[in-house]
């Protein structure tokens, strides 16, 4: 009788769950992509996403947990099991090397990855905010001139410009046509 006491179950259990949630969700995308000519509605699309890499940041947490039971893992057959009539099974699960496709995908996402650098992309990024900061102060977004046109009284074009109110029978707290449009373009307050 074999002892199966040594055999981290739990951890390899936990592994298998997140593998075929993945596994499952994966199968589910790549369905509703294919089920029809259309793609599926955004929204849909960005929820199974969301699930996706949920589960795959799962994934990959509990196998950065079990890390070092995992690492002196020697997974071989028991006596069993029928390895003649199974014996393409066998030699896949028991494969050590990669097949060529894997090899290739991650000789080439290593390459890419080289290039990149994560703090670049955190600079970058800030760049990005202060130079919004900077250029939101030159300008205005409640009408069509800059604020370099207003600080130094620059006339707006005439395309731009409403003019003066045409609306002749305004009573007591109504509003011209004019006004409101001027309020809704350039931010300009009749009252």
């Amino acid at each position: 009788m074999t002892d199966y006491s040594k055999v981290p179950i739990n951890s390899l259990e936990s592994l298998r769950l997140r593998l075929t949630q993945a596994m499952h969700s994966l199968n589910k995308l790549n369905d509703s992509i294919h089920q029809s000519q259309t793609l599926p509605q955004w929204s849909s699309l960005q929820n199974q996403l969301t699930v996706i890499l949920s589960q795959l940041t799962s994934l990959s947490t509990t196998l950065e947990t079990q890390r070092e039971i995992l690492q002196y893992i020697n997974v071989y057959p028991l006596p069993e099991f029928p390895s003649t009539t199974h014996e393409g099974l066998l030699t896949t699960l028991l494969r050590k090397k990669n097949i060529p496709e894997v090899s290739e995908w991650i000789t080439q996402s290593l390459e890419e990855s080289k290039d990149k650098n994560p703090s670049a992309s955190d600079q970058f990024a800030a760049w990005c905010v202060e130079t919004s900061a900077q250029e939101s102060e030159n300008w205005i977004f409640t009408g069509f001139r800059t604020k370099h046109e207003i600080d130094n009284d620059i006339p707006e074009a005439p395309e731009y410009s409403l003019g003066e109110s045409t609306s002749t029978n305004v009573s007591q707290g109504e509003v011209s046509t004019d006004d409101l449009n001027k309020l809704v373009y350039m931010g300009i307050d009749p009252r």
